[in-house]
C-alpha cells in the first residue's frame, strides 16, 4: 500500500543548516513542511527554493506548540520530525521501515548521532534514540514546552514504539562553549516559566535538573531530582531517567552512597541498560575496586549488544563504543590482565583510529612488556592526533629514560 511521508521542521535563522537538511530528505519525502518562528536571515527563501511548504508561527516560548502547528499542516500518513541541524543518513532504511509498518506500531525510534570534538583533538560519536518517526493522527501531538515529545500521546492510543535502523547525523553540538551556555540559559528560562505554573510536572523538573547539570549548578539540580523522585510513579519511564541522572548528579557531588542507591533502583526497573551500570562502574573505578568496575563495564557492553527497547524509550546513556572499550581495557590493566586489556584497547582503536586514549593504553601495554620502540611509536601517533596533550610528552620521556637505563645496564654487563 502506498503511503505519504510528511517531513516537519521548525526553524529560525537556519540559513547555514536548512538547505543540506532538506537535501538529505529529497529521495523519501512526499512533502516537507517548514514552520518559521521569526527568521531574519534567508531561511524562508532557502526553504522555498528547495520546494518546501513554508508556514509561519508566532513564537510563544513553546517548542511543542510550534511543532504541533507543523503537524497540523502535514497531509501525509506518517511524520518524520527533524531539525535543521540534522541530516537523514539512510533514506532507504526509512522507506523500508514504513514499507513494513503494521497498524499496532505508532512510532519508531531514530538513532541520532552527534560528533563531538574533544580537547585532545579526537572525534567521538555519541548516539541517542529519539522518537522522530510516527503516524500522522490528530491525537498524536507533542507535549512539553522544551525537550518536547510525542511518546505519551502514542501510549494513550495503546500503540507501540519500536526501534528502527533510521539514522540522523546531528551537527548541533559543534558550537563554542559560549554558544552552548547561551542555549542552556535559554532552556532554563523556558523551564522556569513552565514549572512556575506546573510545580509538580516530573518531566519538566527532570529536564530543568539536567539543564542545571549542564550549567554546573549541581546543588540546584539536586533539589529538582529530589522533588521529581518524590512525585514519581514507580511505573513511569520518566522515573528511570530521573534515577539515572539523579545518580549521576549525586556521583558528581561525591555522594557515592546516594548515587549507588539511585542507580540500583533504576536497575530494578530496567536491568538491561548502560546508564546505571556506567555510574556504578565509574564509582568502583574511582575507589580502585577494579574487578567490580570491570564487571559493570561488561554489563554496559552486554546492554549495547542486546539493547532494551524500554531503556531506549526511557533514554539510555550511550558513551562512544571506543570509550567503553578503553574503560574495559583500563580496568583490566590495573588488574594486571595485560593480554585481555590489549584486546579491548585494540577494539577501541579499530572503532576509532583517532582515539587517543586507546592508543595510549596500547602504549602502556607495550611499556609494561618492555617493548619500548612499540610504545614510543604508539605515543608518537597519539601525539600527532593530540599535539597539546602534555601527558603524552611525559610518557614518551618516561619510555626514553627506562630504555636508556636498560641499555646502560646491558652495556655495563657486557663490559
Amino acid at each position: 500500500m502506498k503511503y505519504k511521508l510528511s517531513v516537519c521542521i521548525i526553524a529560525k535563522n537556519e540559513e547555514k543548516m536548512l538547505g543540506d537538511c532538506i537535501d538529505s530528505l529529497s529521495s523519501c519525502a512526499d512533502e516537507i513542511i517548514v514552520v518559521d518562528t521569526g527568521s531574519s536571515d534567508k531561511t524562508i527563501e532557502i526553504a522555498k527554493s528547495k520546494g518546501a511548504k513554508v508556514f509561519f508561527f508566532e513564537w510563544n516560548d513553546s517548542f511543542a506548540d510550534a511543532r504541533n502547528y507543523a503537524l497540523s499542516q502535514a497531509t501525509g500518513d506518517f511524520i518524520l520530525s527533524i531539525d535543521a541541524d540534522e541530516r537523514l543518513l539512510n533514506p532507504d532504511s526509512l522507506i523500508s521501515t514504513l514499507d513494513n509498518s503494521i497498524d499496532i506500531i505508532g512510532g519508531w525510534l531514530v538513532e541520532v548521532i552527534s560528533n563531538v570534538s574533544t580537547n585532545q583533538n579526537s572525534l567521538h560519536s555519541y548516539s541517542s534514540n529519539l522518537l522522530r518517526l510516527f503516524r500522522n493522527s490528530n491525537d498524536i501531538r507533542y507535549e512539553g514546552i522544551i525537550h518536547e515529545q510525542v511518546l505519551n500521546s502514542i501510549a494513550r492510543k495503546k500503540l507501540k514504539v519500536i526501534n528502527s535502523p533510521v539514522k540522523f547525523s546531528h551537527l548541533g553540538y559543534d558550537i563554542s562553549p559560549e554558544e552552548m551556555k547561551k542555549k542552556e540559559l535559554r532552556n532554563l528560562h523556558l523551564l522556569n516559566k513552565y514549572i512556575e505554573n506546573n510545580p509538580n510536572d516530573i518531566y519538566h523538573l527532570v529536564q530543568r535538573a539536567k539543564t542545571y547539570q549542564a550549567l554546573g549548578e549541581l546543588l540546584q539540580a539536586e533539589k529538582d531530582f529530589v522533588l521529581a523522585l518524590s512525585l514519581g510513579n514507580p511505573n513511569d519511564p520518566m522515573r528511570t531517567r530521573a534515577l539515572n541522572y539523579g545518580a549521576l548528579n549525586a556521583y558528581r557531588l561525591n555522594n557515592f552512597s546516594l548515587a549507588e542507591t539511585r542507580a540500583l533502583e533504576s536497575l530494578e526497573i530496567i536491568d538491561i541498560q548502560e546508564f546505571a551500570h556506567f555510574i556504578i562502574a565509574e564509582m568502583h573505578f574511582d575507589q580502585k575496586r577494579f574487578p567490580l568496575a570491570y564487571e559493570h563495564y561488561k554489563k554496559m557492553l552486554f546492554a549495547r549488544e542486546n539493547p532494551s527497547i524500554e531503556m531506549r524509550v526511557a533514554g539510555d546513556y550511550l558513551i562512544p563504543i571506543e570509550q567503553l572499550y578503553y574503560k574495559l581495557g583500563r580496568s583490566l590493566l590495573f588488574m594486571d590482565e595485560i593480554e585481555k586489556a590489549g584486546e579491548f584497547y585494540r577494539s577501541g582503536f579499530m572503532a576509532n583510529p583517532k582515539d587517543v586514549n586507546c592508543l595510549v593504553g596500547l602504549a602502556h601495554i607495550a611499556y609494561k612488556i618492555k617493548n619500548y620502540s612499540s610504545a614510543r611509536q604508539l605515543l608518537e601517533t597519539a601525539k600527532k592526533i593530540a599535539p597539546n596533550f602534555a601527558e603524552i610528552d611525559k610518557f614518551i620521556y618516561q619510555v626514553d629514560v627506562e630504555e636508556r637505563g636498560i641499555q646502560s645496564v646491558a652495556k655495563n654487563t657486557m663490559q
